[in-house]
C-alpha cells in the first residue's frame, strides 16, 4: 500500500479531524435513512449503501494525487482510512447518534402505536395466548 504525504496547507491533525468527522455524519445519514425504510427492497439496498459507498469511494478519488497542484487535502482521505483509530470512531460517532433515534422510535411504539403496531402486538398476544392454553 502506498503511504501518501499529506500536502496541505492547514494542520494535518485538523485536516484529518474534519475528514472523518465528514465521513461519520455521512454514514449517520445513511444508517438513519435505513431505519426510517419500512419496507425493504433491492432498490433500498442499492440507494441506501450505494450512497453510504460511493461516498467514501468519491472521497478516496478526489484526494488522491489526480488534482496535483489544487488539492490541499491529497493524501488526507488513504491515511485517515488505513488506520482503526477511524474505523473506532466512526463506529462510536454513528452509535451515539443513532441511539436517540432509536429510543424516540421505542417511545413512541410504546406510547403512541400505530395501527400496524397494534396489529403485531395483539397477533403476538394470540399466539402466546393459545400456546399457554394448548400446554393446560
Amino acid at each position: 500500500m502506498a503511504n501518501y504525504q499529506i500536502k496541505s496547507v492547514l494542520r494535518p491533525e485538523l485536516v484529518l479531524r474534519s475528514s472523518s468527522h465528514s465521513k461519520s455524519k455521512v454514514a449517520r445519514c445513511g444508517l438513519q435513512c435505513g431505519l426510517e425504510t419500512y419496507f425493504w427492497t433491492g432498490i433500498n439496498h442499492l440507494f441506501i449503501w450505494g450512497s453510504i459507498a460511493a461516498y467514501f469511494c468519491v472521497t478516496l478519488v478526489t484526494h488522491t494525487a489526480l488534482f496535483q497542484g489544487t488539492n490541499p487535502y491529497e493524501g488526507v482521505a488513504f491515511n485517515c482510512m488505513i488506520t482503526a483509530n477511524f474505523w473506532f470512531t466512526m463506529l462510536l460517532c454513528v452509535v451515539i447518534l443513532l441511539v436517540p433515534v432509536l429510543a424516540e422510535k421505542f417511545y413512541y411504539v410504546d406510547t403512541r402505536p400505530s395501527l400496524t403496531d397494534k396489529v403485531i402486538f395483539f397477533g403476538f398476544f394470540v399466539v402466546i395466548t393459545l400456546s399457554i392454553l394448548r400446554i393446560l
